[in-house]
């Protein structure tokens, strides 16, 4: 018996210092946003972003990763490990503005550092909601 295909939701983490500030699992798909404003989903220290930066687009049914090309890191993607700086010094990233453009996928999962915290990322099958 075939089991019906769910939809992946996003979880993402952010550590500052060692510590877990902050985990949301997005059951509603939307844009993302870090940095110092409290009306981001991540108050993230950071003094070379702008107060509210969407580090996850919500775009045409798919998320994008945007980067900066201060941000560091590694990202899994369609079966391979990706280097951020790599992709972003070979310009193998569409660019959007000073931003660069990663589409993402449902098995995408990640580490990126933005300024000096570290943003977790991964989709995972949407835990049943709490009674």
């Amino acid at each position: 018996m075939a089991q019906d295909r769910v939809a992946k939701v996003l979880r993402v983490g952010v550590i500052h210092n060692g510590k877990i500030l902050d985990e949301q699992i997005f059951r509603k798909a939307e844009t993302i946003f870090v940095g110092d404003s409290e009306k981001s989903h991540f108050v993230v220290p950071s003094s070379s972003l702008p107060s509210r930066f969407p580090i996850f687009y919500f775009r045409s049914g798919r998320y994008e990763l945007v980067l900066m090309k201060n941000m560091t890191g590694k990202v899994f993607l369609k079966g391979k490990v990706i280097d951020i700086e790599d992709v972003i010094k070979k310009g193998m990233l569409k660019k959007r503005g000073n931003a660069f453009i990663l589409p993402l996928s449902q098995d995408s999962r990640g580490k990126v550092m933005v300024g000096s915290a570290i943003v977790l990322f991964q989709f995972i099958v949407p835990p049943p909601k709490a009674p």
